[in-house]
């Protein structure tokens, strides 16, 4: 097999891989690869059917062979059919990705300290809620990042230290989280329509002061609740949506910086300790206000044992005669049972899952409660009566 790489920048490094198919389509064993560096090259594979792929260096779009650059699922390529002795030609075009850069300013107009200004751009939809690459950190002032695919564009700026910031409380977050031109929501921000290797500069922003929400994590008994997740929610003229920002929590405490003025809340995911939900909501007033909240958790009830089938008792309720207890069905099924006996009120010795009737219990009210429990869950108890004959 052999082909030509098409280059629309500066030729890369890069290989190519042949997935070997069998009989129902399927790709079969390692892949045969080769590297180049050449934009012309050449693999010698046996005869068969394969699918190719081009993984250039990181400039580049990793493609597979009659799928859109960036299109990573290998097995809806088209199949190449290779001949003994024959030859397969197989072009492609090498795409590069889209690139933004600027500068980046902060509140007074001068530098940003080098390592604490992220920038991200978003990948999916127009909504707050869309993709995010990781992004890259400011230097000397200046960024460049690539897009994953063409399209609109939403351009995130955001302080470092306002990830996992309950962890690190002496570092406090200089900059609010904010979107190009100068917008705290990416509904309202500008958008940027990039094409596969396109450059687009000048995208300059000046950041804000940022915010400081931080607080306890009180259970019902008011002790420092455990771990829980917590999401940001900012609201909008749209609703409720997510802010990107991390809102650290752990330990009984949480703390989210880098928040623009607005009016906030937090979705609470218990982990199935504390009920899933939403915390009041918190305003922070104004640019780099600091604002103390607590977040109030329920504990989440454990679920019941169902009864499936219900436990009997048989026998005959007379005097040398025996009660049996039939334990019946539950779920969860790793359930266990137990077993306890009453005579007109007053606990019988541990006897099981039968009682032999003594001579005493002669007019007696006998009650056997069954408990059905298991971890997790909350113990279901049934109770069994019979009277005994004089």
């Amino acid at each position: 097999m052999r082909g030509i790489i098409t280059f629309t920048q500066a030729p890369s490094s890069y290989s190519i891989c042949l997935y070997r198919l069998d009989e129902n389509g399927h790709a079969t064993g390692v892949p045969t690869c080769g590297y180049f560096r050449e934009p012309d090259y050449e693999l010698s594979v046996r005869s068969g059917r394969y699918l190719v792929t081009f993984s250039p260096s990181e400039r580049y779009v990793t493609q597979v062979y009659g799928l859109e650059p960036g299109d990573r699922r290998v097995d809806f390529g088209r199949r190449v059919t290779v001949t003994e002795g024959g030859v397969a030609v197989v072009d492609f075009r090498a795409e590069a990705y889209p690139v933004i850069s600027g500068r980046v300013s902060g509140p007074d107009g001068g530098p940003v300290p080098d390592g604490t200004v992220r920038v991200s751009v978003e990948t999916g939809g127009p909504e707050e809620d869309g993709f995010w690459n990781d992004g890259v950190f400011v230097t000397n002032s200046t960024y460049r990042v690539q897009a994953d695919r063409p399209g609109r564009h939403v351009v995130r700026f955001f302080d470092d230290a306002s990830y996992l910031s309950y962890l690190q409380p002496e570092r406090g977050s200089t900059y609010a989280t904010q979107y190009w031109p100068a917008s705290w929501s990416a509904i309202d921000a500008g958008r940027l329509d990039l094409r596969w290797g396109q450059s687009v500069a000048g995208v300059d922003v000046r950041l804000s002061a940022g915010g400081h929400i931080s607080g306890r994590l009180i259970d019902p008994r008011r002790r420092p609740a455990k771990a829980v997740g917590l999401q940001l929610e900012r609201r909008t003229t749209a609703g409720w949506r997510p802010y990107p920002i991390d809102a650290g929590a752990g330990f009984g405490a949480y703390g989210t910086r880098g928040v623009p003025p607005g009016t906030y809340r937090y979705r609470i995911n218990g982990f199935g300790v504390y009920e899933d939900g939403y915390s009041t909501s918190v305003v922070v007033p104004s640019r780099g206000a600091s604002v103390t909240h607590d977040v109030m958790l329920t504990v989440k009830p454990r679920p019941r044992v169902e009864v499936e089938r219900r436990p009997r008792l048989a026998g005959v309720a007379r005097a040398g005669r025996t009660l049996r207890v039939t334990a019946g069905a539950y779920s969860p099924r790793r359930a266990t049972t137990r077993y306890r006996w009453y005579a007109d009120g007053r606990r019988l010795r541990a006897c099981g899952a039968k009682l032999v009737v003594a001579p005493r219990f002669r007019g007696a009210r006998i009650r056997v409660e069954v408990s059905a429990q298991a971890p997790s869950f909350r113990t279901r108890t049934v109770t069994l009566r019979r009277r005994v004959a004089r």
